[in-house]
């Protein structure tokens, strides 16, 4: 039989065949899964160990939508930027003559979030207590990184050094997933600060992630591949059934 001929006298396609054919597909989804994680790797490699805004344009652009999403929590009695030996922390007060001398809550948001992602949460929680919202160090919002932070240690030291700026004795911590990280990190090296803690869907805490997390990652993070893949990925991590465009705020 010719080697260009793909079929049988009956039209059947040998088993060679079909095997070349599967061979070619899986080489070519392998080419495709490469170059995405080439392009996220280059995408999101930095070789400065400091967390900041790469122009200003995009800082210009980002704290406009920050300001934006600000906008739809309440008035926060008290903007504070607190000195660490690893930069300075914005931290929001929200208080009333009620809720003050209370124990405090500290919120702590989860990775690329900042404060404003405590939107549905703050109303609530400041009828109660007083509450300090904080934007984490080298991460989305208002935080200014100057020093690299190397480990859970260090972590754990910038958040003492902003409660301490803030003089309270004990807070409670809660923590959305990073921040879930961090408060736990932080109550195990301080325990004697921490009244309670509440971490909601914390990472790396009570295990690790699973390998389906990384591989669902980069049709989530590859910006040429199609928007309903990304959002697709993007609702599984987040549990949701679709979407909502209007309820999206980046630089």
């Amino acid at each position: 039989m010719g080697e260009k001929e793909i079929r049988d006298a009956q039209g059947r396609v040998p088993p060679r065949s079909r095997r070349g054919f599967a061979r070619r597909i899986g080489l070519a989804l392998g080419a495709v899964l490469g170059l995405g994680v080439a392009v996220l790797v280059y995408k999101t490699y930095d070789p400065s160990p400091v967390g900041h805004i790469r122009s200003e344009e995009g800082r210009r652009a980002y704290a406009a939508s920050y300001a934006a999403a600000m906008g739809q929590l309440p008035e926060p009695t008290l903007t504070m930027d607190l000195d660490t030996d690893f930069g300075t922390v914005r931290a929001y007060e929200f208080s009333s003559g009620r809720t003050r001398g209370s124990t405090p809550i500290v919120l702590l948001p989860g990775r690329t979030s900042g404060v404003p992602m405590w939107e549905a949460n703050l109303p609530g929680l400041a009828e109660e207590r007083t509450v300090y919202a904080l934007d984490a160090l080298g991460d989305a919002g208002m935080s200014v990184q100057t020093r690299r932070i190397r480990d859970a240690a260090d972590q754990a030291a910038w958040l003492d050094q902003a409660l301490a700026r803030l003089g309270e004795p004990k807070v409670h911590l809660v923590g959305h997933s990073f921040g879930g990280w961090l408060a736990a990190n932080y109550a195990l090296r301080n325990p004697e600060r921490v009244a309670s803690l509440s971490l909601l869907e914390p990472v790396f805490v009570f295990g690790g992630l699973r390998w389906q997390v990384y591989v669902k990652s980069i049709p989530a993070s590859v910006p040429f591949l199609p928007q309903s893949w990304r959002e697709a990925m993007l609702s599984d991590f987040g549990g949701a059934e679709e979407i909502d465009p209007s309820t999206r705020w980046r630089a």
